[in-house]
């Protein structure tokens, strides 16, 4: 025999649920009751999640910008400004990393 759902109430202040919705988006969840049962129930932390996702950014970043790939000319894909922009994209990348470790 089953028993009716229980309801779970729950009412988290103002800056409970800013700090949920903030933590929710840079974790990458569409809803506020997947991250909650994902944060609760996960065996790996979010924030190593996020740390990882990070990482993985870097990774593609490096592989677009330091990659043996080259054109039929022999020149590297990207040169100049390209060149600037991914390093910096690099850089914020690593910032994240190493700020999210910190945090830890």
């Amino acid at each position: 025999m089953s028993k009716n759902p229980v309801v779970w109430k729950i009412y988290p202040n103002e800056e409970e649920r800013k700090q949920i919705d903030a933590d929710q988006k840079a974790a990458g969840y569409s809803t506020r009751t997947g991250y909650i049962l994902a944060a609760t129930l996960l065996a790996t932390p979010l924030h190593l999640i996020k740390i990882a996702r990070e990482i993985g950014r870097l990774g593609l970043l490096c592989n677009e910008l330091l990659g043996e790939d080259e054109d039929a000319y022999g020149n590297r894909r990207l040169t100049g400004a390209d060149a600037r922009r991914a390093v910096k994209r690099i850089f914020i990348a690593c910032d994240a990393v190493t700020d999210a470790l910190k945090r830890r």
